[in-house]
């Protein structure tokens, strides 16, 4: 079993550790298994002292030592996910997918799929995971904008990204509504 414990390699790094450093790497796995799931553990009891009890997170923030947000993002996550969904995920996992499905509220994905998500492409830091998710919002929306333009053009013929020498009013009250972002026009001095 020394042995084993010896050439034990680090995941990421592949550097040979020692069996004092396996022994530690392990205490400290355990330590963050348990915290995860003591994560847990907290929110679903903050949530009856909050919903059923209406004891508020001020109060309760004082009397832990916990900051109040620390112990809303608890409860909102543990409120988030039933037990059964948190089968095989870690917290800050459903922590951060609770967080950015907050944020682009208009993002076309279920909590679940953005915690999948999360997980695939193992995204730890807040920051890391709205840059993703802006990019995937941004994509989402000119898809919508393509989809859109076309279905636009083709209610109003050829009227749509084309260019047009008339008299503008006659243009303009052809199109749907909203359905240029840019007009330009050029139109006669003097």
């Amino acid at each position: 079993m020394a042995s084993q414990a010896r050439n034990r390699k680090s995941g990421s790094t592949g550097m040979k550790l020692s069996s004092a450093a396996v022994e530690r790497l392990e205490r400290l796995e355990d330590l963050l298994r348990r915290q995860d799931q003591d994560s847990w553990r907290i929110g679903d009891c903050l949530i009856p002292l909050v919903d059923s009890h209406r004891i508020p997170l001020k109060v309760l923030a004082a009397h832990t030592g916990f900051s109040r947000s620390r112990l809303c993002e608890w409860r909102l996550t543990s409120k988030a996910f039933a037990a059964e969904q948190r089968e095989g995920f870690s917290f800050q996992d459903c922590l951060l997918a609770r967080l950015i499905k907050d944020r682009f509220k208009t993002l076309n994905m279920s909590l679940l799929e953005i915690r999948a998500e999360i997980k695939r492409l193992r995204i730890r830091r807040i920051a890391d995971a709205k840059s993703h998710f802006i990019q995937r919002l941004l994509s989402q929306q000119q898809n919508e904008a393509l989809v859109s333009g076309i279905a636009a053009e083709s209610k109003s013929g050829q009227l749509i990204n084309a260019l047009h020498h008339a008299d503008y009013r006659d243009v303009v009250s052809q199109l749907p509504n909203g359905s240029a972002k840019l007009i330009i026009a050029d139109p006669p001095f003097g």
